[in-house]
């Protein structure tokens, strides 16, 4: 189905909505700010490529080392993920 204008306005106003209470939130507390960037970034980068590879995969036919790229680089993703979290947590590093 295709995106209309009145779900672009409401994503869009959703985002900036968003952005201005993370902001608003975290005034005055730089450090903390970029950690919750830090660890929203890691743990959805894993998310966000697997969506995306499924949404290509079903829309078009991938070839064979395309197919092995995209399951290297989401495997590549969600290690970096585990051991960002390993490191936050004290276990390495």
């Amino acid at each position: 189905s295709e995106i209309n204008k009145k779900q672009i306005a409401f994503w869009t106003t959703y985002a900036i909505g968003g952005g201005l209470v993370i902001i608003t939130f975290f005034t005055g507390q730089l450090g903390v700010m970029l950690k919750f960037a830090m660890i929203s970034a890691f743990v959805s980068a894993p998310i966000f490529g697997w969506l995306n590879y499924s949404l290509v995969k079903n829309h078009k036919k991938l070839s064979m080392g395309m197919n092995a790229l995209s399951i290297a680089g989401l495997i590549f993703l969600a290690g970096f993920a585990l051991l960002f979290l390993a490191n936050l947590a004290g276990f390495i590093g």
